[in-house]
């Protein structure tokens, strides 16, 4: 389950970088203010990402702790 976990916030990251090919992504607003030298834009489109890629390691760890707790219960 822990690699699920790592996988998910590893996808997440990823997901910023699909911006450079085009494709989208949790990185347009980075980007973007990358481009136009926005500060603004910058921070809310990492915060954005980080929000999204804690939440999920949240998620996926009370699942976790779901899972062993039934098994080794």
């Amino acid at each position: 389950m822990s690699g699920i976990r790592v996988t998910t916030v590893y996808v997440i990251s990823w997901t910023t970088l699909a911006t450079l090919i085009g494709a989208g992504g949790l990185g347009q607003l980075i980007f973007s203010g990358l481009g136009v030298n926005k500060e603004e834009l910058i921070f809310t489109g990492a915060a954005a990402a980080i929000a999204l890629a804690l939440a999920a390691d949240l998620v996926l760890g009370k699942i976790e702790k779901a899972f062993k707790g039934g098994v080794v219960s």
